[in-house]
C-alpha cells in the first residue's frame, strides 16, 4: 500500500510505502515528488501510482506526478492538454489511461480529461482498395497507395505514415506515386514514427 499527501495540521508532501508481509513502512523518495497537496486523486496501474489534481493550501494544483515504487522515483504528469485545477474530482484507472472528472473549483465542474500512459498500440494500416496494376513495356508499372485510412492510436489524427514495396522506393502519402520495379511484390503501409 502505498500513501501520499493530506493534511495533517499543514500540507504533507512525503509518504510511504507498506509492506503488509513484514508490516512495517519505508519511506517514500522526495526528490521529483510534486507539491504537497490535499484533496487530490491517486490510482493505481498495476505498477505505478499516479496523483493529480488537489490544493496545496494556497492553490488548486492541474498537476501530478507518477511514483514507481520499485525504483522509489516519481516523475511528473504532463500539464499539455490537461484539465482545469480543481479538488473532490473522481479519477478511475481504465487500464490503459487515468480518466479525471468533475470536482469542484468554488463551483461544480462538469470537465474532465484522460491522462494515457501506456502507449506503443499497434497501428492499423490501410493502403485503399486492392489494386490491379499492368507493367509497362520496361517491367514497371505506377501504384498510387493512399494511406489516410491507416491510423495508429498512439498519436495524433492525421500522422503520416509510409507504403513501401518489398524493392524500390519508398512513398509518403499524399505524395505523387512511386514507381516500383513489379515482380512478385507485396505492398502495404509501415507506419512512420
Amino acid at each position: 500500500m502505498i500513501a501520499w499527501g493530506g493534511f495533517g495540521g499543514s500540507i504533507v508532501n512525503p509518504g510511504g510505502r507498506y509492506d503488509p508481509v513484514t508490516d512495517s513502512w519505508r519511506p517514500m523518495s522526495v526528490l521529483g515528488a510534486p507539491l504537497g497537496r490535499t484533496l487530490h486523486t491517486a490510482v493505481w496501474t498495476g505498477s505505478e501510482m499516479i496523483i493529480w489534481g488537489g490544493n496545496d493550501n494556497a492553490h488548486f494544483l492541474a498537476t501530478g506526478g507518477q511514483y514507481d515504487p520499485v525504483a522509489d522515483a516519481w516523475t511528473p504528469t504532463s500539464t499539455q492538454g490537461a484539465p482545469s485545477e480543481r479538488i473532490h474530482h473522481t479519477a478511475v484507472w481504465t487500464g490503459k489511461m487515468m480518466m479525471v472528472w468533475g470536482g469542484r473549483v468554488g463551483r461544480p465542474l462538469a470537465t474532465g480529461g484522460r491522462y494515457i500512459l501506456i502507449a506503443n498500440e499497434p497501428p492499423v494500416a490501410d493502403a485503399g482498395p486492392d489494386q490491379t496494376i499492368e507493367c509497362t513495356g520496361s517491367g514497371q508499372a505506377t501504384a498510387v497507395l493512399d494511406g489516410t485510412g491507416s491510423t495508429d492510436p498512439d498519436s495524433a489524427p492525421g500522422r503520416t505514415t509510409t507504403s513501401s514495396a518489398s524493392s524500390g522506393p519508398r512513398a509518403r502519402r499524399n505524395s505523387p506515386p512511386a514507381r516500383f520495379c513489379l515482380s512478385r511484390s507485396r505492398w502495404g503501409l509501415i507506419p512512420s514514427r
